[in-house]
């Protein structure tokens, strides 16, 4: 991934509105680099989340979105977003 480097200490925001629960996960940059989003209740250490990738080239320009596990269901677990496979 260009554009920056992904910081482990990065923030994480939890947003919660009637349906859903939505994390987000920044890299050292500021960029948004993971979206998650899951039914409330749902832990991020549950399998019920989707998990979308988004990366960047050097200029900070979004040049691409990808899923957790290649598809947009809701099965990743939001704590092992950076050990998944994505496209």
């Amino acid at each position: 991934m260009s554009g920056g480097t992904i910081n482990e200490t990065s923030p994480t925001v939890l947003i919660k509105d009637n349906r859903f629960t939505m994390q987000f996960d920044y890299d050292a940059s500021g960029n948004l680099i993971y979206l998650g989003k899951a039914p409330v209740g749902k832990l991020t250490s549950e399998s019920f989340w989707q998990i979308k990738k988004l990366a960047y080239d050097a200029s900070a320009n979004l040049t691409s979105i990808t899923w957790s596990g290649g598809k947009p269901s809701f099965e990743s677990v939001w704590d092992n977003r950076t050990g998944f496979t994505y496209s």
